[in-house]
């Protein structure tokens, strides 16, 4: 006999949500990041929705989010916590400045989804994100990188990993490589990005490979003008 198992969704009200700063920021955000992964993208842009509460966004997501998550992108479609409600804990300097990197955190994820066709390998478009975000902390790196190549929680630690990871790939071989992996990734997954990485970079993206890069970098604590 076969079991079936009914799941009552919760409805959602969704209006139009006009508020010119934030339509303002997300447009000059998307005119950056075309300019940064070199693509013009005129149609079919991410939609934005701006969540009111953290009690909506649980229902979204379905479990009790921590305090942090204040936006995440599912394929084209990107949620925001109302900066009122996220940053109300921060100082009034403060707040403006962590919305604007949770937006071009969030468009970045759209960004790569849209060229890639995919969200992975995570380590990438997690540190890609917090890496064109300026969201790492001021002075910070990592001094190990077992937790990108391990099934785990995106916790502090796995974020500045991989933003330490992209920010190492950056300095030491440049944007234009950077961007010739990320489009070589709808072509492969698996072991076909595997073989793309080791012949753009000359080695398999490994815990070895960065902490090597990091060593003949020399990677200060002063984060890199971006």
């Amino acid at each position: 006999m076969i079991s079936l198992q009914f799941i009552f969704m919760m409805p959602f009200i969704i209006k139009h949500y006009a508020d010119k700063k934030i339509d303002k920021l997300v447009r000059e955000t998307s005119k950056q990041l075309c300019r940064f992964f070199g693509v013009e993208w005129k149609d079919n842009q991410p939609q934005i929705f701006v969540v009111p509460d953290r009690k909506t966004v649980d229902h979204l997501k379905g479990y009790p989010t921590p305090d942090w998550l204040s936006g995440w992108t599912e394929g084209m479609e990107v949620f925001l916590l109302d900066p009122k409600e996220a940053f109300a804990h921060l100082p009034p300097e403060q707040r403006e400045q962590s919305f604007q990197q949770i937006v071009r955190h969030e468009l970045c994820h759209a960004f790569f989804f849209r060229i890639t066709g995919s969200f992975r390998p995570l380590w990438l478009n997690e540190g890609l994100a917090v890496y064109l975000s300026k969201q790492g902390s001021p002075g910070g790196k990592a001094n190990k990188f077992s937790a990108l190549f391990r099934e785990g929680p995106l916790n502090a630690e796995y974020y500045q990993q991989a933003e330490t990871s992209v920010s190492l790939l950056m300095r030491r071989f440049g944007k234009r490589k950077m961007l010739k992996l990320i489009k070589s990734i709808p072509q492969g997954s698996g072991h076909g990005f595997r073989q793309e990485f080791k012949s753009i970079f000359g080695s398999d993206p490994a815990e070895k490979f960065f902490s090597t890069l990091q060593s003949n970098t020399g990677l200060k604590r002063e984060r890199a003008k971006r």
